[in-house]
């Protein structure tokens, strides 16, 4: 192909564009099953040079590729809740670990974002919130404090102290009655060997 006829065609196509990416446009909604499959068996049978345009298109359109991404998410969102479910449940003891090493390794970081959050409207609003919360509930304890438990509500009033560990263990709400029955087992049988211990001293 001769300099000339790829400059006209180049010149052709700029002139042109609108026209023949609506023609492109009607052909593949027309024949749209014909074209995945078309685009399907390219993209396997050329792997690395898709990846690698992928990536170079990403790279060169970064607020494009962002809004791809949002309205893919915005469109998946149950497909995507589903996907880290089913991955938390697979790696959760690692997950769980790595979560407390770097708590523990970041207290101060923590502590600093912490109170930086409490100072914003929303922390207020939170604070305010779990104030209110804790006025709702009464605080009659059933056994005494030690190091290394914390107060847990059997129900609005009562109290039982138990483990760190094993209060983290189950996630429950007394005021919105979920899992109660699961965490008041545990945290009776606790009471239970407490008092056993107690009483054999």
């Amino acid at each position: 192909m001769t300099e000339t006829r790829k400059k006209y065609q180049a010149a052709y196509r700029i002139k042109h564009r609108d026209q023949m990416n609506a023609y492109k446009r009607k052909y593949y909604l027309k024949h749209i099953q014909k074209e995945r499959e078309r685009r399907k068996k390219y993209r396997l049978s050329h792997l690395e040079i898709v990846k690698e345009k992928n990536k170079k298109w990403a790279k060169e359109n970064p607020e494009r590729m962002r809004g791809l991404i949002k309205a893919w998410s915005k469109k998946n969102t149950k497909k995507i809740r589903e996907y880290r479910k089913k991955g938390y449940m697979l790696h959760r003891e690692r997950l769980l670990e790595k979560s407390r090493k770097w708590r523990k390794e970041n207290r101060e970081k923590i502590n600093e974002i912490k109170r930086k959050y409490y100072q914003t409207p929303n922390g207020r609003i939170k604070t305010q919130k779990q104030n209110a919360k804790h006025k709702q509930l009464g605080f009659v304890p059933l056994n005494k404090w030690s190091p290394g438990l914390e107060g847990h509500h059997i129900d609005t009033e009562r109290v039982i102290y138990i483990p760190k560990k094993l209060h983290k263990s189950i996630w429950h709400s007394v005021l919105q009655n979920k899992n109660m029955d699961k965490i008041n087992i545990e945290a009776q049988k606790f009471l239970m060997e407490q008092n056993a211990k107690e009483a054999a001293k």
